[in-house]
């Protein structure tokens, strides 16, 4: 039992030193600009998912596409402009993308919004849903049958 903690002690500390940065890149606009997502998609590239929040305080779900070097492919918002705060997103089985947070409508409710994005970064539909009285977060996931749970 020792060797054994022994090893993944050593195991632990010994693997950062063989990590390497394969690129170093900043993205996001001149405002408060939150990220709060990062997966590696099925052609060697990264979906960044987060919230942009205008120059008056107005927020949206911010999605970029980038290749395996981290050059954007595309970038895209998505809500109603006036204050959405993502929480999860994730790449779907086919090709396109889901992303899920909370919504705060005009009546101040605050809403789980849901949408679905095609690979090219198009909105493919958008939802939103009854949420509780208290601020959740959801997160988000595709079943093997393809269903979105969150």
């Amino acid at each position: 039992m020792k060797s054994i903690l022994l090893l993944l002690a050593f195991l632990f500390f010994l693997f950062p030193l063989f990590a390497q940065i394969t690129f170093q890149k900043f993205y996001g606009g001149n405002n408060s600009d939150d990220g709060a997502v990062v997966r590696q998609t099925s052609d060697g590239g990264y979906m960044l998912a987060g919230t942009i929040t205008s120059s008056v305080g107005n927020s949206d779900f911010s999605v970029v596409k980038t290749n395996a070097t981290g050059d954007i492919q595309w970038s895209e918002s998505y809500g109603t402009g006036w204050m959405e705060q993502l929480s999860d997103a994730t790449p779907t089985s086919d090709g396109g993308y889901i992303a899920c947070g909370i919504r705060y409508d005009t009546l101040f409710n605050w809403l789980t919004y849901v949408v679905k994005i095609n690979s090219d970064g198009t909105l493919n539909w958008s939802r939103c849903y009854n949420s509780s009285t208290s601020l959740d977060y959801p997160s988000i996931k595709e079943t093997n049958g393809g269903d979105i749970l969150y």
